[in-house]
């Protein structure tokens, strides 16, 4: 069956469940994986896209949260005296938009990154933090766990950048391949988990409130399959506009829970016209 058909039916048409419910697990499953990875890929081009725009992406966020600050042979040179720590309204946005996430650090926190290029500190630090040292950002989840990442592994080799919006434009189109395939597996993972989670809880609750109590959790498992479609459209769609909305998933599943029970009614009629019929 083609996919994109059967997208297109398992949003608008009822009736194509009748057809789901007899489909073998694997037509099910590579149903599954190909509207997975669509999703990715559509998602993916629409995060690199947003992240690299001079106007809307990080070159300009970065450009004014360090302004001044570049790094010179792998060494940060931060443009004035430290320690100081960078407001979080101006690094809350960096990080979101990095990690695709809409509103997951807080713009109103009390400091994410701290930058101290001096070789002994004695910062007080409220974790978690990043904190920026002369030749590694030091990632402090904890007390005593830390992560160290030399600014030469985090930009892909490159030991001389400026923190302008032109260089950070520049550096980020070099590298666009392995943003966007950054993108596209974090997603493939995030989504993935999401997905499946949306298939089961749409599943169960058809299973616990059905009302063919012959009809098993397997066959409405098929059925949510399908029915997540308007949930990965849905937030494809979202992705592409670029707008970043915390309750989506609310909207979407709602949606979708529309066109589980469509199927199922469906599915139904299906069974009465078949008992008339004997």
């Amino acid at each position: 069956m083609n996919f994109f058909v059967s997208l297109h039916r398992s949003v608008l048409e009822p009736g194509f469940y009748r057809e789901a419910i007899a489909l073998p697990r694997r037509e099910i499953a590579g149903y599954f994986f190909k509207l997975l990875f669509f999703f990715a890929l559509i998602t993916a081009g629409a995060d690199t896209w947003y992240l690299i725009n001079g106007q809307r992406g990080i070159p300009r966020m970065l450009a004014a949260a360090f302004p001044g600050m570049a790094l010179r042979d792998g060494i940060l040179q931060p443009a004035k005296e430290t320690p100081y720590v960078v407001p979080s309204y101006l690094v809350a946005p960096i990080l979101n938009q990095l990690l695709g996430l809409p509103a997951m650090f807080n713009p109103e926190a009390e400091s994410l990154v701290v930058v101290d290029t001096a070789r002994r500190s004695n910062v007080p630090l409220k974790v978690p933090v990043i904190l920026l040292k002369a030749r590694e950002a030091v990632v402090v989840l904890a007390a005593g766990t830390t992560m160290e990442f030399t600014y030469e592994n985090i930009l892909f080799g490159t030991r001389d950048l400026d923190f302008t919006v032109d260089q950070i434009g520049r550096f980020l189109k070099r590298h666009i391949g392995t943003v966007f395939f950054g993108y596209f597996f974090s997603t493939l993972l995030h989504q993935g988990v999401l997905f499946l989670f949306s298939i089961f809880f749409l599943a169960l609750a058809a299973y616990i409130f059905r009302v063919e109590r012959k009809r098993t959790l397997k066959e409405y498992l098929k059925t949510s399959t399908f029915a997540i479609s308007p949930l990965a459209v849905g937030s494809a769609l979202v992705a592409i506009s670029g707008v970043k909305i915390e309750w989506i998933w609310h909207m979407l599943i709602f949606l979708s829970t529309i066109v589980m029970f469509r199927a199922i009614i469906a599915i139904s009629s299906l069974n009465k016209v078949t008992t008339r019929e004997l």
